[in-house]
């Protein structure tokens, strides 16, 4: 492996074969994990979970001609600009009465383990 494959968060491997293009982008643009956190994305060894390893494969990969990371960080602008065009706020409601805040929303979206889901659907 070369060294600017070996660059990322930490000391972790960034390969750069198409499935693991997906994966990099992920790990690359995520916020970075706090100790003691649950953290969806990565395992305790910083890999992507099982979970998102079949999201992250089927990103926009380089090879059909998208460049995964940036074309992820256009489209969160695309989101962001479009709410603020849009005026999507929210009420906080405090002591000194009501303010509208900006709308927050995630271009990716919760994934949730069929294990997990098994366990919210028997509980509702």
């Amino acid at each position: 492996m070369s060294q600017s494959q070996s660059q990322g968060q930490g000391s972790l491997p960034f390969p750069s074969g198409p499935v693991e293009a997906g994966h990099d982008a992920l790990l690359r643009r995520a916020l970075p994990a706090e100790p003691g956190v649950w953290d969806e994305l990565r395992s305790e060894v910083g890999s992507v979970r099982k979970t998102w390893q079949r999201f992250a494969e089927l990103l926009p990969q380089a090879t059909a001609g998208l460049q995964t990371g940036p074309d992820l960080d256009r489209r969160v602008s695309q989101v962001a600009h479009q709410l603020r065009l849009d005026g999507v706020t929210h009420n906080v409601f405090d002591e000194q009465g009501v303010a509208a805040r900006p709308w927050s929303l995630e271009l990716l979206p919760l994934l949730i383990d069929p294990a997990d889901w098994a366990d919210i659907e028997a509980g509702v």
